[in-house]
């Protein structure tokens, strides 16, 4: 007996549209192709590390700081890529390490470096709810892109931490200019800046289209520009983003 194409293929009709880079994408597309629907990747963020800080990560500088804190998987990528590449890798595993998000804690994995606290909810108020009020005494690390929020490491400094934080790499915008979007398109939003980026160049204006957001602050920055309804997923991951998208078609 076979299952009607609703429960085998529920995306199908469906297009959903992500503004990450290829490489950040390749696991949501998968998900969508396998559920029936059409993923389109269209970039609106670049990503351009600072090769000349990144160049600083060495061991002399990391048995500095007892702890490291990673906010985002470009900030592990471009670490990581760092420490081997000087030769300094094998230090990290003697680090205590927080992470922000699950992508994050996966993509650390991936290098074999087991992560002490993940943050539940995935931001920097997140992790700092669930980290120690005293840190009198300890040293935290923090690699960052150049505009990152001063939030986590000025409440780390109150707390008695010292605190460095290390600016590896900037995100410049991308144009949507070219987009062309289609009635009933999801749209997933992953961070403000791409956000930012989307409604600043988009040059139509929106069809009937739902938004996805990962995060109350790319929420909050879409709300800014759109009244419409929003999404926001459970939890900072593909696996959420997808439900979030089943259920909203489910239910229309």
């Amino acid at each position: 007996m076979q299952m009607h194409e609703s429960f085998t293929h529920p995306l199908k009709g469906t297009r959903v549209i992500n503004f990450r880079s290829p490489e950040q994408s390749k696991e949501l597309c998968k998900a969508v192709i396998a559920l029936g629907g059409e993923p389109v990747s269209f970039p609106l963020i670049k990503i351009n590390p600072f090769n000349k800080t990144l160049a600083c990560i060495t061991s002399d500088y990391l048995c500095f700081h007892q702890n490291l804190i990673f906010t985002s998987v470009n900030a592990v990528r471009f670490f990581i890529e760092a420490s081997l590449n000087n030769r300094c890798f094998e230090q990290i595993y003697e680090k205590k390490i927080f992470s922000i998000g699950e992508q994050t804690t996966q993509y650390l994995a991936h290098y074999g470096l087991k992560v002490a606290l993940t943050a539940k909810t995935a931001s920097s108020e997140g992790l700092l709810k669930e980290m120690d009020r005293d840190l009198e005494g300890q040293s935290f690390l923090i690699p960052s892109a150049y505009l990152g929020r001063e939030l986590l490491p000025n409440t780390l400094r109150s707390r008695g931490a010292d605190v460095t934080v290390l600016k590896i790499y900037e995100t410049a915008s991308l144009s949507a200019e070219r987009l062309y979007l289609q009635p009933k398109d999801c749209l997933v939003m992953t961070s403000p800046s791409i956000v930012e980026s989307f409604f600043l160049t988009i040059s139509k204006p929106l069809p009937f289209v739902h938004f996805f957001c990962i995060g109350e602050f790319s929420c909050q920055a879409v709300q800014r520009y759109y009244k419409g309804e929003i999404t926001i997923a459970e939890e900072a991951s593909v696996k959420s983003i997808v439900q979030s998208i089943l259920n909203f078609v489910s239910s229309q």
